[in-house]
C-alpha cells in the first residue's frame, strides 16, 4: 500500500468517526506538527504505519504493515489484551486513561521489547474480567481496593522502581503481619490453643 493510498484511508477514517487529525496523532503517540507533515508530503514513517495500523482495521489488514517474522509479538500477555481491547472496541488512549499514564508510556508497554509494569499488569488484568476501576487482586482469595489517589502513588512507585514486585512484597507482609498476631494471641490468650477453645465450664471440671 502506497503512502497516497494511507492518506486518503486515514482522511475517510477521521471524517467517518468524526475525529481531528491532531486527535488521531496524540492516540499514536507523535506530535501533531509530525502527523500533519507525513499525511501531506513527507514520507510516512514505518513507526506511523504501525501505530495507524493499530487503530485502523483497513490498515491493519494490509500485510505491508504487519511487523516482520522477527519482531512479531509472541508474548501471551500482551497479546491477550490487544484481542481484548479490539473485541471490546476500546483503544490504547483509553487504556492509558484507565492506567493514568500517557498514551506513548503504553505503546511503550507493547512495544516488541516493552514489558508491563507489574501493578499495571494486575490492574488491567482487572479491567479485563470485571471491569472495576482501580481494584487489584494480590492472591486468589484476598482482594485490595485502593482509592484513584493511592493508584496514581502506587503507579508512580512501579515506574520508578520496577525492580520491586509490590504484590510479592504485601504478601510477605501480610503473612509476616498474620504470624505475629497469631504469636502474639497465643502469649496473651494462654486458654486458647491451636484448634481448641478451653471453655469455663472444661476449666471448671479440671479444677474439680
Amino acid at each position: 500500500m502506497s503512502d497516497d493510498d494511507i492518506r486518503t484511508m486515514v482522511k475517510e477514517w477521521l471524517q467517518c468517526q468524526n475525529r481531528k487529525s491532531y486527535q488521531l496523532a496524540e492516540e499514536i503517540g507523535i506530535r501533531p506538527q509530525t502527523f500533519y507533515a507525513q499525511m501531506s508530503v513527507r514520507k510516512i514513517s514505518a513507526n506511523t504505519k504501525k501505530a495507524l495500523s493499530r487503530i485502523i482495521p483497513k490498515l491493519a489488514a494490509d500485510a505491508d504493515l504487519n511487523a516482520s517474522s522477527s519482531e512479531k509479538e509472541n508474548n501471551p500477555e500482551k497479546l491477550k489484551i490487544k484481542e481484548w481491547l479490539r473485541t471490546h472496541g476500546k483503544t490504547r488512549q483509553w487504556l492509558a486513561e484507565q492506567c493514568r499514564v500517557s498514551v506513548r508510556t503504553v505503546h511503550t508497554w507493547f512495544a516488541f521489547r516493552g514489558s508491563i509494569p507489574v501493578t499495571q499488569s494486575l490492574f488491567i488484568g482487572k479491567l479485563m474480567s470485571e471491569g472495576e476501576p482501580w481494584k487489584i487482586q494480590i492472591s486468589n482469595t484476598i482482594p485490595v481496593i485502593f482509592s484513584e489517589t493511592e493508584m496514581s502513588i502506587i503507579h508512580k512507585f512501579q515506574e520508578r522502581h520496577p525492580e520491586i514486585d509490590l504484590p510479592m512484597y504485601g504478601m510477605h507482609k501480610i503473612l509476616e503481619l498474620c504470624v505475629n498476631v497469631l504469636v502474639q494471641d497465643e502469649y496473651s490468650n494462654p486458654l486458647q490453643t491451636s484448634g481448641f477453645i478451653r471453655t469455663p465450664e472444661i476449666c471448671t471440671r479440671e479444677a474439680e
